[in-house]
């Protein structure tokens, strides 16, 4: 088809969606669809657009010459600027597009309509900082409960989880080293001193006892009143896990306690256990049974204030040379042959 004049191809390729506008070389209007005057900012502008220059009807071209030159020249192909906001496009606020190419010996502006796609991409933005936000709540609320979860639960076995992904009930026949520890004479102590200060005072005992156990890589599993129970080499591998028992046990005997006699007795024992989750699905504790854990719990009651017992396997396999003497055979329930115990010294 062929145009007889550039009304005539204006009027072909018009549609209510687009304006577009032709600007001679000095960047006069020449002439435009009829809707143009709606794609414009400006709204004190005459009636007759014509011989307007291209920056009094478009503000987003001021200081363009220099793109205008090249379009001109060819080294541009275009100039494209995208979602351009109109506070009053056909009647209502809306965005559009704007892309200036070279026609005849000036140049020709196309705007096109974008509101919808422009408020889609504006509900995209929106939704996805929406969902920034979720997921930033999300992690500090996933931080906050693994917090919380390992304040409660052994960190190993937290890990343990997580690298799994479930919590089954059972577990596996595993070499462990036991260690239980209790404090001797607290009671007592305790009954002379406000319920305040003598809390206060166990769970800074046991915050140190704990932080030797950590630095060692123990798993603390049980807490009960002023001992507890803890294990190496479950849930997580430990090559030394003998020595490292052995280690946390001299070092918390030797801490000062709450004066006197009122200090940790301590049992340490080595040998294969059931080690997994036991309970039941609404409620499971990560442990280890069977004799060896039996044995450390009765060394543990034979050791003294400030002491430290331990068994003939756990000499065995540790690979540090301790100071020890040989505690004598004690009779445990369950074991036929008396059990030899040791015990470390300074």
């Amino acid at each position: 088809m062929i145009w007889k004049t550039s009304k005539e191809f204006l009027e072909y390729i018009f549609h209510e969606s687009f304006g577009i506008g032709i600007f001679n070389a000095k960047g006069l209007l020449e002439d435009h669809s009829p809707d143009l005057r709606a794609f414009l900012l400006p709204q004190n502008l005459p009636q007759v657009l014509l011989n307007r220059h291209v920056s009094d009807l478009f503000p987003e071209l001021v200081g363009m010459k220099a793109a205008f030159v090249s379009i001109k020249e060819r080294e541009m192909d275009e100039l494209y600027i995208g979602r351009i906001f109109r506070p009053n496009l056909n009647g209502k606020p809306g965005y559009v597009s704007l892309r200036v190419k070279s026609f005849r010996d000036g140049w020709i502006v196309v705007l096109r309509d974008t509101t919808s796609s422009g408020e889609l991409e504006q509900q995209i933005t929106q939704q996805r900082n929406e969902l920034e936000i979720v997921s930033v709540e999300l992690e500090r609320s996933h931080k906050k409960i693994d917090r919380l979860l390992r304040t409660f639960v052994p960190t190993a076995v937290v890990d343990d989880l997580l690298k799994k992904n479930t919590a089954r009930l059972g577990g596996e026949i595993r070499m462990v080293t036991i260690l239980f520890a209790d404090l001797r004479g607290y009671t007592a102590w305790a009954e002379s001193h406000s319920p305040e200060d003598a809390l206060a005072s166990l769970n800074q005992l046991l915050t140190q006892a704990f932080e030797i156990l950590n630095g060692n890589g123990a798993t603390i599993n049980q807490l009960m009143g002023d001992g507890f129970m803890s294990i190496f080499n479950a849930p997580l591998h430990q090559p030394h896990h003998a020595s490292h028992a052995l280690d946390s046990a001299r070092q918390i005997a030797r801490l000062p306690g709450l004066g006197g006699n009122v200090r940790f007795g301590v049992g340490v024992n080595s040998g294969h256990a059931m080690t997994g989750n036991v309970g039941s699905h609404r409620a499971m504790d990560y442990s280890a049974i069977g004799t060896t854990t039996n044995i450390a719990y009765r060394f543990q009651q034979l050791a003294g204030a400030g002491e430290a017992l331990f068994g003939r396997t756990t000499l065995e396999l540790t690979n540090q040379p301790y100071k020890y003497e040989f505690h004598g055979h004690f009779e445990v329930k369950g074991i036929q042959e008396p059990v030899p115990v040791y015990k470390l010294i300074d």
